[in-house]
């Protein structure tokens, strides 16, 4: 368990498995001193949010997993939970580059945890926040959150930013993109969207010159799938191509994927032994509409030559919005920021270009000026595409409520609303 996955071994007749445990439902890890929490202060601490109305709860035995039933905002929810040994297990330094030494020392000293795991297949992002809720109300101390499902570790401040939020999480907190490198070929698959009912998407046989812009590729797609879910066809419009082509895409199970390829340095059988060989599904593309219609699809490769230049991604409405409503409700991150002349801050507004419909084009304006709670000034950085009365160049005085998105650019990193609790 904690990422260190089981290899039993197996055969190339037998290589296809059904999902883990892991993929199955969503796996938290909490790491803690104590060895264990009794009943009556998990029922004490849960009643901490008033949210939250527990119904049950039945504790853990060598048996039985526990089980808490509980009713959130008319909904009956159930998160099983046990307590477990703990020992921080191998992680690439990227998971845990948030995390001041102190901070990693006292987590080396957690050796128990508690594990909370639950069906995440329907209202996937609720759930999973309910998790992290839950968890943190039991315990006294977040020290860390090791997400086994999606291979990811949670520093306790991101945890905190995600609890206390008035809305939803990002798409992107719910599971991980792993770029895997070699000889300048590169393997792209994720971890943790099973557990949402959806597949693991892949991007076999990329390159370092073009797997950012086919990363962007897998976070639209799975921008769509936590939308609206997958779709009967199996055909998904992502965005448009810098000639206006419509970029569609579609999910070729891996077993099937593979034999496209003549020599997969990486995802091919070898890698498929003990891993990656559940729901996997490799992204594939249409050079044509006639091949569309016919469902020819073609390796992403076939666009290598124009992928480049800046093609557009469509997002989501809800995922629009949700960004919208964050960096409002994290705007006073802003408003310190401004305050050290060696932060560079840029405002993303939506401009309405339609009042009947109420279409907005987006614009990203330099700040200038913050004038009181609700009002600030910026002065626009990029020319609108749309017939829009406003000047590259020039400052303008907007609301708050207009915003939908803003970067701050610090010394030794960038902040967006997601990740604010990355200041320290």
């Amino acid at each position: 368990m904690f990422f260190n996955k089981s290899k039993n071994s197996t055969n190339i007749d037998t290589i296809v498995k059904e999902p883990n445990y892991w993929e199955i439902n969503s796996y938290l890890v909490f790491p803690m001193k104590d060895e264990e929490i009794k009943r009556d202060t998990i029922i004490k601490n849960l009643e901490k949010n008033k949210d939250l109305k527990l119904l049950g709860i039945a504790e853990p035995s060598d048996e039985k997993d526990g089980r808490l039933l509980f009713e959130y905002k008319k909904n009956k929810f159930e998160v099983f939970y046990y307590f477990n040994k703990f020992k921080l297990p191998g992680l690439l330094d990227y998971q845990v580059e948030d995390f001041t030494d102190e901070e990693l020392k006292e987590l080396t000293t957690c050796s128990n945890s508690l594990v909370l795991f639950m069906d995440t297949k329907e209202l996937c992002k609720l759930r999973y926040k309910l998790q992290l809720t839950i968890g943190s109300l039991i315990l006294d101390k977040v020290y860390a959150v090791l997400d086994e499902s999606s291979e990811k570790v949670l520093h306790p401040s991101l945890v905190n930013m995600i609890v206390n939020s008035k809305y939803l999480p990002s798409d992107d907190l719910l599971y991980t993109i792993q770029v895997i490198v070699d000889n300048k070929k590169v393997w792209l698959h994720t971890h943790g969207l099973s557990r949402f009912g959806f597949p693991e998407v892949e991007i076999l046989d990329s390159n370092l010159d073009i797997y950012k812009e086919q990363y962007s590729i897998i976070t639209t797609l799975v921008n769509h799938l936590f939308d609206k879910g997958p779709v009967d066809n199996n055909i998904y419009l992502i965005g448009y191509l810098n000639n206006d082509f419509p970029f569609f895409i579609t999910l070729i199970p891996w077993q099937e994927a593979i034999k496209k390829y003549d020599d997969l340095t990486m995802g091919g059988l070898e890698d498929r032994q003990y891993e990656h060989n559940t729901n996997y599904k490799v992204i594939f593309t249409y050079e044509s509409e006639d091949k569309l219609d016919n469902n020819e699809y073609s390796k992403l490769s076939i666009f290598d030559n124009i992928i480049g230049n800046d093609p557009l991604f469509l997002l989501s409405n809800t995922e629009t919005n949700r960004i919208s409503l964050v960096a409002q409700e994290q705007f006073k991150y802003v408003k310190n920021a401004i305050k050290n002349e060696n932060n560079s801050i840029l405002i993303k507004v939506g401009i309405v270009t339609d009042p009947q419909t109420n279409n907005r084009e987006h614009l990203w304006f330099e700040l200038v000026e913050i004038i009181d709670d609700n009002h600030f000034k910026g002065k626009l950085v990029n020319k609108p595409f749309d017939d829009i009365d406003m000047v590259e160049g020039e400052i303008y005085t907007f609301e708050v409520n207009q915003i939908t998105d803003w970067i701050i650019y610090m010394d030794d990193k960038t902040i967006n609303p997601d990740t604010v609790y990355k200041i320290k």
